[in-house]
């Protein structure tokens, strides 16, 4: 049996609403789920059913995103990821997806977090740098104009429409993509400094020394590869391929990224001594 609940975490300028999902009494591992740029903890919606796997599923929504009212300001998510890992029961391992991942990796980095393990979906590697195709490049500068004008159903179109939301959706499943960001508000594009400032954390990630696996969909862009290939010449990581999927395979193909995720975690989990199955 699986049961719900909301615990309150101080931060910054108040409080992060995280929802805790858990099907067991004294759970070894948490897997905290950090969303992407203009998703929100809705969208580990179909990961909840790990929390039958005895261990907690964490998710909350990150500052300016979904129901928080935190003013957007990516840097100050190191701290709160750090207060948030901290209040979870357990070994902790952080699932980050998109600008997520990236999160997750630079707190991870910088020591703002000490995981027992990390998972990178679609992540960015801060100071790698190769070649993006003109179509898998993220338009900033023109969804800030379409928040500020308050074109937001513009923004909403062209971006249900990018390769990183619409790879790996039938046709059909594309028409219900929109729900996902359909809340979000542009508060990060509106607010100076609020997105991630640029910095080179590839030696640190060298040195992390800690178990990471990357997720790629197989319809992943080019440039979102090369990150998590890089990733793993750094670090030795383990790859979890998702044929067919795409950026967001963890709900395009639930049922291969949720699988692949549980063996993983029971491992680090076993490696550690916890034995989660």
């Amino acid at each position: 049996m699986t049961t719900s609940g909301v615990i309150a975490v101080p931060v910054d300028g108040g409080s992060i609403q995280v929802t805790i999902h858990s099907g067991a009494l004294m759970p070894a591992i948490s897997l905290l789920c950090v969303h992407g740029w203009t998703l929100d903890q809705h969208s580990f919606d179909l990961q909840r059913v790990l929390a039958q796997s005895e261990m907690v599923v964490a998710t909350f929504d990150r500052r300016g995103f979904g129901a928080s009212p935190l003013e957007p300001d990516f840097a100050r998510e190191l701290d709160d990821l750090s207060k948030v890992t901290r209040a979870l029961p357990g070994r902790v391992i952080v699932y980050g997806v998109s600008q997520g991942a990236r999160l997750a990796l630079r707190a991870a980095a910088l020591g703002s977090i000490a995981p027992a393990g990390l998972i990178l979906q679609g992540g960015h590697l801060d100071g790698y740098v190769c070649e993006e195709l003109p179509e898998e490049t993220i338009p900033f500068d023109h969804y800030r104009a379409c928040f500020a004008s308050g074109e937001v159903e513009a923004f909403q179109n062209h971006w249900g429409a990018h390769p990183l939301i619409a790879a790996g959706f039938g046709e059909a499943e594309s028409k219900n993509l929109q729900g996902y960001f359909s809340h979000y508000r542009g508060l990060d594009l509106l607010t100076p400094n609020a997105l991630p400032t640029p910095m080179d954390l590839q030696h640190r990630v060298r040195e992390l020394g800690i178990p990471i696996m990357t997720v790629v969909g197989s319809l992943e862009t080019r440039a979102r590869r090369a990150h998590a290939a890089e990733i793993e010449r750094l670090t030795g990581a383990h790859r979890l391929i998702v044929e067919g999927g795409g950026h967001l395979c963890h709900l395009s193909h639930p049922d291969r990224v949720n699988a692949g995720v549980l063996d993983w975690c029971a491992g680090v989990s076993a490696r550690a001594g916890d034995g989660v199955e």
